[in-house]
Protein backbone atom coordinates (compact mmCIF):
# COMPACT_ATOMS: atom_id res chain seq x y z
CA UNK A 1 0.00 0.00 0.00
CA UNK A 2 3.08 2.07 1.00
CA UNK A 3 4.70 1.65 -2.38
CA UNK A 4 0.90 2.39 -4.38
CA UNK A 5 0.63 6.13 -2.29
CA UNK A 6 4.52 6.63 -2.82
CA UNK A 7 3.95 6.34 -6.41
CA UNK A 8 0.80 8.16 -6.74
CA UNK A 9 2.48 10.84 -4.34
CA UNK A 10 5.76 11.24 -7.13
CA UNK A 11 3.31 11.42 -10.37
CA UNK A 12 2.87 14.43 -11.92
CA UNK A 13 0.57 17.16 -10.54
CA UNK A 14 -1.76 17.27 -13.49
CA UNK A 15 -1.97 13.12 -13.44
CA UNK A 16 -3.11 13.64 -9.67
CA UNK A 17 -5.75 16.30 -10.18
CA UNK A 18 -6.81 14.23 -13.42
CA UNK A 19 -7.34 10.93 -10.84
CA UNK A 20 -9.32 13.42 -8.55
CA UNK A 21 -11.32 14.66 -11.21
CA UNK A 22 -11.95 10.93 -12.11
CA UNK A 23 -13.27 10.14 -8.93
CA UNK A 24 -15.31 12.92 -7.76
CA UNK A 25 -17.41 12.63 -10.79
CA UNK A 26 -17.63 8.93 -10.12
CA UNK A 27 -18.98 10.11 -6.11
CA UNK A 28 -21.37 12.44 -8.18
CA UNK A 29 -22.95 9.31 -10.58
CA UNK A 30 -23.12 7.53 -7.70
CA UNK A 31 -25.22 10.21 -5.51
CA UNK A 32 -26.68 11.18 -8.99
CA UNK A 33 -27.80 7.69 -9.12
CA UNK A 34 -29.12 7.32 -5.82
CA UNK A 35 -30.80 10.37 -5.61
CA UNK A 36 -33.11 9.43 -9.56
CA UNK A 37 -34.41 6.51 -7.93
CA UNK A 38 -35.96 8.13 -5.78
CA UNK A 39 -37.13 10.42 -8.97
CA UNK A 40 -38.19 7.83 -11.39
CA UNK A 41 -35.04 8.44 -13.41
CA UNK A 42 -33.08 11.17 -15.25
CA UNK A 43 -35.52 11.85 -17.78
CA UNK A 44 -38.96 12.36 -16.06
CA UNK A 45 -38.78 15.98 -15.85
CA UNK A 46 -42.55 17.10 -15.21
CA UNK A 47 -43.82 19.11 -17.68
CA UNK A 48 -46.25 22.40 -16.91
CA UNK A 49 -48.45 23.63 -19.21
CA UNK A 50 -50.13 26.74 -19.36
CA UNK A 51 -53.28 27.89 -21.10
CA UNK A 52 -52.82 29.71 -24.04
CA UNK A 53 -54.61 33.12 -24.31
CA UNK A 54 -56.35 32.66 -27.56
CA UNK A 55 -58.80 29.69 -27.81
CA UNK A 56 -57.80 28.12 -24.82
CA UNK A 57 -55.71 25.33 -26.22
CA UNK A 58 -53.30 23.77 -24.03
CA UNK A 59 -49.54 24.16 -25.11
CA UNK A 60 -46.68 22.72 -23.10
CA UNK A 61 -44.09 24.98 -21.59
CA UNK A 62 -40.34 24.07 -22.26
CA UNK A 63 -39.46 21.85 -19.75
CA UNK A 64 -35.80 23.13 -17.87
CA UNK A 65 -33.64 21.09 -19.43
CA UNK A 66 -35.06 22.43 -22.72
CA UNK A 67 -34.68 25.84 -21.54
CA UNK A 68 -30.96 24.99 -20.17
CA UNK A 69 -29.95 23.01 -23.60
CA UNK A 70 -31.65 26.90 -25.32
CA UNK A 71 -29.27 28.87 -23.18
CA UNK A 72 -26.46 26.98 -23.66
CA UNK A 73 -26.70 26.71 -27.35
CA UNK A 74 -27.94 30.07 -27.64
CA UNK A 75 -24.49 31.86 -25.42
CA UNK A 76 -22.45 28.82 -27.40
CA UNK A 77 -19.55 28.92 -24.88
CA UNK A 78 -16.57 28.16 -27.84
CA UNK A 79 -16.40 27.57 -31.45
CA UNK A 80 -18.94 24.18 -30.61
CA UNK A 81 -20.44 22.85 -28.47
CA UNK A 82 -20.01 18.83 -27.87
CA UNK A 83 -22.21 17.42 -25.54
CA UNK A 84 -24.80 18.33 -22.97
CA UNK A 85 -25.86 16.47 -20.01
CA UNK A 86 -28.19 17.27 -17.35
CA UNK A 87 -27.92 14.79 -14.09
CA UNK A 88 -31.04 14.50 -11.45
CA UNK A 89 -29.33 15.59 -8.79
CA UNK A 90 -31.89 15.57 -5.42
CA UNK A 91 -34.50 17.94 -4.39
CA UNK A 92 -35.55 18.93 -8.08
CA UNK A 93 -32.08 20.23 -8.77
CA UNK A 94 -30.08 19.50 -11.82
CA UNK A 95 -26.08 19.36 -12.69
CA UNK A 96 -25.82 20.60 -15.99
CA UNK A 97 -22.28 19.71 -17.92
CA UNK A 98 -21.63 21.42 -20.98
CA UNK A 99 -18.39 20.05 -23.40
CA UNK A 100 -17.33 22.27 -25.69
CA UNK A 101 -14.50 23.21 -27.69
CA UNK A 102 -12.49 26.01 -26.58
CA UNK A 103 -11.50 27.20 -30.30
CA UNK A 104 -7.69 27.90 -31.26
CA UNK A 105 -5.34 30.78 -31.20
CA UNK A 106 -1.25 31.33 -31.52
CA UNK A 107 -0.39 31.17 -27.82
CA UNK A 108 -1.99 29.15 -24.61
CA UNK A 109 -3.08 32.66 -22.98
CA UNK A 110 -5.22 33.89 -25.50
CA UNK A 111 -6.83 30.32 -25.66
CA UNK A 112 -7.39 30.69 -22.02
CA UNK A 113 -8.42 34.18 -22.42
CA UNK A 114 -10.59 32.84 -24.75
CA UNK A 115 -12.02 30.03 -22.71
CA UNK A 116 -12.42 32.02 -19.54
CA UNK A 117 -14.63 34.33 -21.25
CA UNK A 118 -16.88 32.02 -23.15
CA UNK A 119 -17.38 30.01 -19.76
CA UNK A 120 -17.88 33.36 -18.10
CA UNK A 121 -20.72 34.82 -20.42
CA UNK A 122 -22.18 31.18 -20.35
CA UNK A 123 -22.35 31.13 -16.57
CA UNK A 124 -23.86 34.08 -16.08
CA UNK A 125 -27.07 33.34 -18.98
CA UNK A 126 -27.33 30.04 -16.77
CA UNK A 127 -27.52 31.56 -13.61
CA UNK A 128 -29.58 34.99 -14.12
CA UNK A 129 -32.34 32.67 -16.29
CA UNK A 130 -35.49 31.77 -15.33
CA UNK A 131 -34.53 28.09 -14.29
CA UNK A 132 -31.29 29.12 -12.57
CA UNK A 133 -33.45 27.79 -9.14
CA UNK A 134 -33.52 24.44 -10.15
CA UNK A 135 -29.72 24.59 -10.92
CA UNK A 136 -27.67 22.60 -8.55
CA UNK A 137 -24.02 23.10 -10.39
CA UNK A 138 -22.62 23.61 -13.56
CA UNK A 139 -19.92 22.48 -15.02
CA UNK A 140 -17.80 23.52 -18.27
CA UNK A 141 -15.25 21.30 -20.09
CA UNK A 142 -13.20 23.06 -22.78
CA UNK A 143 -11.71 20.70 -25.20
CA UNK A 144 -8.28 21.82 -27.52
CA UNK A 145 -7.06 19.41 -30.06
CA UNK A 146 -3.18 18.54 -28.81
CA UNK A 147 -0.05 16.66 -30.27
CA UNK A 148 1.25 14.33 -28.64
CA UNK A 149 5.20 13.50 -28.64
CA UNK A 150 4.93 11.07 -31.93
CA UNK A 151 2.77 14.30 -33.55
CA UNK A 152 -0.80 12.54 -33.21
CA UNK A 153 -3.45 14.99 -32.76
CA UNK A 154 -6.54 14.06 -30.15
CA UNK A 155 -9.15 16.36 -28.65
CA UNK A 156 -8.52 16.55 -25.02
CA UNK A 157 -10.09 18.25 -21.90
CA UNK A 158 -7.84 21.10 -21.52
CA UNK A 159 -9.78 23.07 -19.15
CA UNK A 160 -12.87 22.47 -16.56
CA UNK A 161 -14.49 24.86 -14.47
CA UNK A 162 -17.57 23.96 -11.84
CA UNK A 163 -19.97 26.99 -10.65
CA UNK A 164 -22.48 26.08 -7.83
CA UNK A 165 -25.78 27.52 -7.06
CA UNK A 166 -24.90 28.98 -3.35
CA UNK A 167 -21.77 30.76 -5.14
CA UNK A 168 -23.50 31.91 -8.40
CA UNK A 169 -26.42 33.48 -6.17
CA UNK A 170 -23.36 35.81 -4.02
CA UNK A 171 -22.23 36.84 -7.79
CA UNK A 172 -23.22 40.32 -8.85
CA UNK A 173 -22.79 39.21 -12.70
CA UNK A 174 -22.92 42.80 -13.63
CA UNK A 175 -19.43 43.21 -12.36
CA UNK A 176 -18.45 39.60 -13.37
CA UNK A 177 -16.39 40.78 -16.67
CA UNK A 178 -13.95 42.91 -14.09
CA UNK A 179 -13.39 39.90 -11.32
CA UNK A 180 -10.68 37.39 -11.24
CA UNK A 181 -12.01 34.68 -13.39
CA UNK A 182 -10.29 32.11 -10.68
CA UNK A 183 -12.25 33.87 -7.73
CA UNK A 184 -15.29 33.55 -9.45
CA UNK A 185 -15.49 29.39 -10.50
CA UNK A 186 -13.96 26.60 -9.51
CA UNK A 187 -11.18 25.46 -11.40
CA UNK A 188 -11.47 21.32 -11.94
CA UNK A 189 -8.85 20.80 -13.97
CA UNK A 190 -6.13 23.08 -16.05
CA UNK A 191 -3.96 21.21 -18.38
CA UNK A 192 -0.33 22.67 -18.10
CA UNK A 193 -0.44 23.05 -22.27
CA UNK A 194 -2.69 26.17 -21.62
CA UNK A 195 -1.02 27.04 -18.34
Amino acid sequence: MKDAWDSFRAAPKWVRITIYVVLGLAVLVVIGTLAGSEEQGSEQVSRETTEEESGGETAKAPSPREQLRAIVEDVGPGDEIRKIVFENQGGGKLGVFVDFDGGESLTGGLTTKGIEVDSRETYEAIYTSDVANRINIVVLDAFLPLIDQRGNVSQESVYQTALRRQDARRTNWENAEIVDFDGLVDIVFKHPAIQ
